[in-house]
């Protein structure tokens, strides 16, 4: 598997709509920082016995002024670069934390920094089975699935 990393900041803040019209993109890596809209707002709600919600990246570096955004439900399905998709279920975007250690959603402070890597997924979650189970169409996202490449 090929991973590419993102060092990030990120902004969290609840109430993304996953089907939305995006662009596709087929680039992963950004830098960032953790934050939310306002000290008293829950980034996530939960309903239905999952967990929805989005985490807002603001870049840092060579990726300054670019934003990031990850939608989840429970697991993060779809990130935006700069509000075009970047990678959708069912590859996978995951957290990691200055330390190397995994962040997973919503274990993660405001302005805890972190890096996003983007993994392809297993092949047979790619067929037109395995999308039926865990691709975009089945988020409810109104987007066709585009393979991570590096």
């Amino acid at each position: 598997m090929t991973a590419r990393p993102v060092s990030i900041d990120s902004k969290s803040s609840g109430g993304i709509n996953p089907s939305r019209e995006v662009n596709p993109s087929q680039e992963a890596d950004f830098p960032g920082e953790a934050g939310l809209p306002s000290e008293t707002d829950f980034p996530w709600e939960t309903r239905d016995g999952f967990n929805f919600g989005e985490i807002h990246l603001a870049g840092e570096g060579e990726y300054a002024g670019e934003q990031y955004k990850i939608w989840l439900k429970n697991e993060n399905i779809i990130s935006y670069r700069n509000g075009e998709v970047d990678v959708v279920a069912p590859d996978l975007i995951c957290m990691i934390g200055e330390d190397g250690n995994p962040l997973t959603s919503p274990n993660f402070g405001i302005g805890q920094k972190m890096t996003v890597l983007a993994l392809p997924s297993p092949e047979i979650w790619t067929t037109p089975e395995g999308l039926a189970c865990f691709g975009p169409k089945h988020f409810g996202l109104d987007v066709e699935y585009k393979p991570f490449k590096k």
